[in-house]
């Protein structure tokens, strides 16, 4: 974005009109400056503001206006040189020390932008701008609700200000005050409709509290606004996602793709879509290039292991899921799906081992319990497999299949110690739960007729 030219340029142009005809050529070089300026020729235009300032050293805003040009170039040691020489050729304009501050800010050091800032509004205390830009170098700080206060500052100054809608809207998203930012992100749309970012964020707002409808609307908006917005296609393709619509969900990832083909994210879910139709080999397809992509991408190896498992290459998943591991040491889920593939291959101690470290990471992973239920119950762990199931119920009261395999435990209880009571009892009772929870499983059915005839 370009950053805009000093607002007035009036005491210039009038000291240049009162001055003799032979500076009637610097002034011509000072309004050559600024049209350079305009057109974002900037090195043209700091040539020309320099040849001002050879004759007329002391002509603030020359430097000034330099400075926004340096600025515009990323030059901010040169820029912030010319705004310290505007300051000291009038300490009491308030512009340059707001540039500088930009300049500070934007070479990542807040606190001497804060300073300038903070000195701008103290010689202009009705300074919006000056607001907006301490707001955001509170917020680069971590200090939002100081950068909230300067933002709710810059609106009383100006209430038709939707940079600091815009901007409050950010850190309140951020806070997780979602009904709040989509009050601000609408707001600053009032007052700028073709603000495509803002429909894009108010987008991820409306999605994060489950109205998709709008968020829809918003993504397209944002597109439609600015058609190389990769970023609104693939928030649009998540929703499509999530509304189980995998067709559109492909056709707004490829187009993100089509904008931007490094994007390493809409490979992903595209994967994830095509593997939602069935689609395997191009759902390995996305991932690997994904992978290509981004080498460190945890999720897209843990991705490509589930398809890679239910292709039945347990070999090629164990590789992806440890891959995944590698990089993400705390990815429980990805430690159950192995687990899972240890699981199918046998080896009940490494099923075991995966389990247990996904615990060990979200001591209410239901699955995992259940999960390790299972290998534990086969490798003969009786009580240990009882152990698990029951926690796994603990966490989820609707979970049919804990219950079933618990009831199954019991069973087997019952048939080593020779027929004890509690044991069989235990074991139908439990059946029962599995069969309220699913009425229609006839496995369930045939198991709770099979414990039933042998109470009687």
């Amino acid at each position: 974005m370009m950053i805009r030219l000093l607002a007035s340029l009036t005491a210039a142009i009038l000291f240049f009109a009162i001055i003799s005809n032979a500076a009637q050529g610097t002034e011509d070089w000072f309004d050559k400056g600024n049209s350079f300026f305009d057109a974002q020729r900037f090195r043209e235009a700091i040539d020309a503001y320099t040849k001002v300032i050879e004759e007329f050293p002391d002509l603030s805003e020359a430097y000034v206006n330099r400075g926004l040009a340096w600025m515009n170039l990323n030059e901010y040691e040169k820029a912030i040189a010319d705004f310290t020489k505007a300051i000291e050729l009038k300490p009491k304009f308030a512009l340059p020390y707001h540039y500088r501050g930009q300049a500070w800010h934007n070479k990542n050091n807040p606190d001497r932008a804060i300073a300038d800032f903070s000195k701008a509004i103290e010689l202009k205390p009705r300074f919006a701008e000056a607001y907006l830009n301490r707001g955001n170098a509170w917020e680069s700080k971590g200090d939002f609700k100081k950068a909230i206060s300067d933002y709710t500052k810059a609106l009383q100054i100006d209430p038709a200000f939707a940079d600091a809608f815009q901007h409050r809207g950010y850190i309140r998203y951020a806070r997780g005050e979602i009904e709040q930012a989509v009050s601000d992100f609408t707001k600053a749309l009032e007052i700028n409709p073709k603000l495509a970012e803002v429909h894009l964020i108010r987008g991820n707002a409306w999605r994060d509290l489950g109205r998709y409808v709008q968020a829809i609307s918003d993504y397209t908006q944002a597109v439609e606004l600015d058609p190389h917005l990769a970023e609104g296609y693939f928030n649009r393709g998540d929703v499509w996602d999530e509304k189980d619509n995998p067709e559109r969900a492909i056709a707004d990832y490829s187009k993100a793709i089509e904008i931007k083909p490094d994007f390493a994210e809409a490979y992903n879910s595209r994967g994830l879509a095509w593997h939602k139709k069935g689609e395997l080999t191009r759902a390995i397809a996305d991932y690997s290039r994904a992978l290509e992509i981004n080498p460190r991408f945890a999720e897209a190896y843990f991705n490509r292991a589930n398809v890679w498992t239910e292709k039945e290459n347990l070999k090629r998943a164990i590789k992806d899921f440890s891959k995944a591991i590698e990089l993400n040491p705390d990815f429980a889920e990805a430690y159950l799906n192995r687990g899972n593939a240890w699981n199918q291959k046998g080896n009940y101690d490494r099923a075991i081992e995966d389990y247990s470290r996904a615990l060990e990471l979200n001591p209410d992973f239901a699955e995992a319990y259940f999960n390790r239920g299972i290998a534990r119950y086969i490798s003969g762990k009786i009580d240990k497999a009882i152990e698990d199931f029951t926690k796994a119920v603990s966490l989820r009261s609707d979970f049919p299949e804990a219950y079933y395999y618990r009831s199954r435990c019991w069973g087997k209880k019952w048939e080593i110690f020779s027929g004890v009571p509690s044991y069989i009892s235990k074991a139908l009772l439990d059946a029962r739960q599995a069969l309220k929870l699913d009425p229609d499983n006839e496995e369930y059915k045939n198991l709770v007729r099979q414990l039933e005839a042998e109470i009687r």
